[in-house]
């Protein structure tokens, strides 16, 4: 399957209930602010330290851009940008968070060169709608390397944990242990995972070897980031 046909099928997951509800949370499918502000925490934490008004901070799936005004709330400094492709999403954070950057695209067909210092997505991987598991899941890894080609830092996102005591038909879960090795494999060795709050899921983040370099100086880790 094409990603321009999973991408229309997001759309028509998401579009409809947007409209109806998008005064709420429930108008991006979040079942309230409390658990949609853990995840926002869980992804910015390991971010939290160097971030201010010049690191460039893009969200994949930003829908009404709820991080940025999370962000605003906490008092966390950012140059945020964001990707959705639900443009009266686009419509609604651009009324309500002016001059703000927001795309409409497709970022695994449009050959974009942008880069930011970090990119997270928070939230947008659970949900396959209408298309196969094994094909969401190809997917799902497509995005992930995609975020990691688009930052300059690192990257940072959830998914739902095949460690739960709950399970949905219609959800979409991942064994943490299969995306550690994929990342470290694939990406970078310099991982990190949360599964330590109330949710089904967890919280990884990425950081690249250059980013690691220039947090530590020391001259006894050198040897270790070469």
């Amino acid at each position: 399957m094409t990603t321009d046909k999973i991408i229309q099928d997001q759309i028509d997951t998401y579009r409809k209930n947007f409209i109806e509800n998008k005064e709420t949370s429930l108008g991006t499918l979040q079942n309230d602010r409390v658990t949609q502000y853990m995840r926002f925490e869980r992804i910015i934490k390991p971010f939290k330290d160097i971030l201010n008004d010049s690191v460039t901070f893009h969200d994949f799936g930003c829908g009404c851009c709820d991080m940025y005004d999370y962000m605003i709330q906490n008092n966390i400094k950012s140059k945020y940008s964001g990707t959705e492709i639900i443009q009266e999403m686009i419509d609604y954070a651009s009324e309500k968070f002016p001059g703000i950057e927001l795309h409409n695209r497709n970022v695994l067909k449009e050959n974009t060169s942008d880069i930011y210092d970090i990119v997270v997505f928070s939230g947008g991987l659970y949900l396959p709608g209408n298309i196969p598991q094994d094909e969401w899941k190809k997917f799902v890894f497509d995005i992930i390397k995609k975020m990691w080609e688009m930052s300059a830092i690192g990257i940072s996102f959830n998914l739902l944990s095949t460690y739960s005591t709950y399970k949905s038909d219609h959800l979409f879960y991942i064994n943490p242990n299969e995306m550690f090795d994929y990342c470290c494999t694939n990406l970078s060795r310099f991982v990190t995972i949360d599964q330590s709050y109330p949710l089904y899921e967890w919280t990884i983040s990425i950081f690249k070897k250059e980013y690691m370099q220039e947090k530590y100086k020391q001259e006894e880790v050198q040897k270790y980031l070469t």
